[in-house]
């Protein structure tokens, strides 16, 4: 309020025209509010580092201001008290590194770039949460500490004088912009893919026509936001959360206990063990130092499941895999073999037999990626076309993701071709190509000589005739391969876009190195 001159009653004004601006943000398109929440996030680590290097070059930084380091303060909390209360506060600034794991579908080689990102950041936040606090102990001594919230602008004065506060307010503002974005980003994300498996209203699992983006997950996610807002003051708000987090945190790492195939590596299973125990004595702390609030946001957690019974029968019942509209009632848990874990459709089958994953991936790289008088989209789209006819869910919309991304990201188009090709916005020499490719799914001898006379008629060559033949053959075998192992078939749109990007830009043998050895990815 220090920073806008506003009188106190209106504090909830500023967080709450915040949220909505972040919320707009992410409603129109989420390539935009990544690269403000990055912009963000630079600004803040760049600021922060600037108030630490002016504490020790202004000479406002002492040592001494630290000892004794083992006396207790006049004033101050007991030490299990302080340090409890300390460790909600200092676990919030560190919160924001699961919320990674929630787009791990959209990033490359997430079993490489995961770790690499958990690690480098927790790290990068640890160094520049103890230089803060080391400078700010450092500037103010801990007796003339007045409150935790003047203790800010007490810093900021002895920095910058009487406009320090000002400042300051300004710094935490940045910083809390940049986890506040981060957090907006994912959680809509987590409504999304809930709705999509049918665990939650099915309104929040539809992405606005326009511009592709979780529209309703976002404007649910930020009716909740306000209504939190209202509960009170920063730390009462951190007292509902954090003891819920921590509990699902613990469960999350428990899964590894519990996984089809054992872990087998050098950390496990000392590193969860240690994991559990800490998230153990946190919640002991939180329990002893302020229990109730920790307990009414368990309970409201909690009743999430009556809800869930009451609103999605069965949600556990629900198959990995997309319906199959020839035989619904057939649903299948779990792929009909051992399949590596976290490799959806076909990825997860190439990877189970890498000699013949080789192959199959030097095929489809002639196919639908080597130079051809067909550009890529047009391969795509008849893979694309095939695959919806045989009701593969994985290859048609990872092929239609790529299509989508040699199209400059026109999905309309692509579900087009897929539902009506006749009238859709392509070459007559395509649609003659699609009257091919779908006879060849149905049977290849249901092609005819006027079939390959129009196609001819309108342009196309017979090389194009023979690889779209090709085409819809081999497709209607990846469609087999794919679904009679009733490979996972995962339904977060947002995953395929991303690696439909990535294939288009860098073909499919590249893009196999992520999940098969060496030798068999060349």
């Amino acid at each position: 309020m220090s920073l806008f001159g506003l009188p106190p009653h209106t504090q909830i004004v500023i967080p709450a025209l915040i949220l909505i601006g972040l919320a707009l943000l992410n409603y129109v398109g989420s390539r935009l509010s990544r690269r403000v929440m990055t912009t963000a996030n630079l600004l803040k680590i760049g600021v922060l580092l600037c108030l630490v290097l002016w504490a020790w070059i202004s000479g406002h930084a002492t040592t001494s201001n630290l000892l004794p380091l083992t006396v207790r303060r006049t004033g101050s909390e007991p030490l299990f008290a302080a340090i409890a209360g300390a460790t909600v506060s200092a676990f919030f600034s560190f919160g924001g590194w699961w919320e990674a794991g929630k787009i791990a579908g959209e990033v490359r080689n997430p079993r490489r770039n995961m770790p690499l990102a958990f690690t480098c950041g927790v790290l990068l936040v640890t160094a520049v949460y103890l230089l803060v606090s080391a400078s700010f102990l450092m500037v103010v001594p801990l007796e003339k500490i007045v409150s935790n919230t003047a203790f800010v602008a007490q810093f900021g004065e002895a920095l910058f004088g009487t406009t320090g506060g000002k400042v300051l307010s300004a710094c935490v503002l940045l910083s809390v912009l940049g986890g506040l974005m981060a957090l907006t980003m994912a959680a809509p994300r987590v409504y999304y893919a809930m709705a999509k498996d049918g665990a939650f209203f099915a309104p929040f699992g539809r992405l606005h026509p326009r511009f592709g983006t979780p529209a309703n997950a976002v404007l649910l996610q930020t009716s909740l936001a306000l209504l939190v807002l209202t509960f009170g003051a920063f730390n009462r708000i951190l007292s509902f959360i954090i003891f819920s987090a921590v509990c699902f945190l613990a469960l999350s790492v428990t899964t590894l206990f519990r996984m089809p195939q054992p872990v087998r590596r050098w950390w496990f299973p000392t590193a969860p063990i240690v994991f559990l125990l800490g998230c153990a004595v946190i919640n002991l702390m939180i329990l002893m130092h302020d229990p109730i609030p920790a307990l009414v946001g368990l309970v409201i957690v909690l009743c999430g499941d009556p809800v869930r019974r009451l609103f999605f029968q069965r949600p556990a019942l629900k198959p990995t895999h997309f319906p199959n509209k020839f035989h619904p009632e057939r649903t299948t848990l779990m792929a009909h073999i051992q399949l590596p874990e976290g490799l959806p459709g076909i990825r997860g089958a190439m990877a189970f037999r890498p000699a013949t994953a080789r192959p199959l991936n030097d095929l489809v790289e002639i196919l639908l990626h080597a130079p051809n008088s067909l550009t890529p989209a047009e391969r795509e789209l008849i893979a694309t076309y095939v695959s919806s006819e045989n009701d593969c869910y994985y290859c048609q919309t990872i092929h239609g993701a790529v299509a989508a991304a040699s199209l400059n990201g026109d999905e309309a188009l692509v579900k087009q071709v897929k539902h009506d090709f006749h009238n859709a916005a392509i070459s007559e020499k395509l649609k003659a190509l699609l009257v091919i490719a779908g006879k060849v799914q149905r049977g290849g001898k249901h092609v005819t000589t006027e079939d390959v006379a129009a196609a001819r008629t309108h342009g196309a060559t017979d090389i194009e005739i023979h690889d779209t033949v090709l085409i819809a053959a081999a497709f209607c075998m990846f469609n087999r391969y794919v679904d009679g192992l009733a490979t996972t078939q995962p339904r977060d749109e947002a995953m395929y876009r991303e690696r439909g990007k990535w294939i288009a830009r860098d073909g499919y043998v590249n893009v196999s190195k992520e999940y098969l050895p060496a030798e068999a990815a060349r």
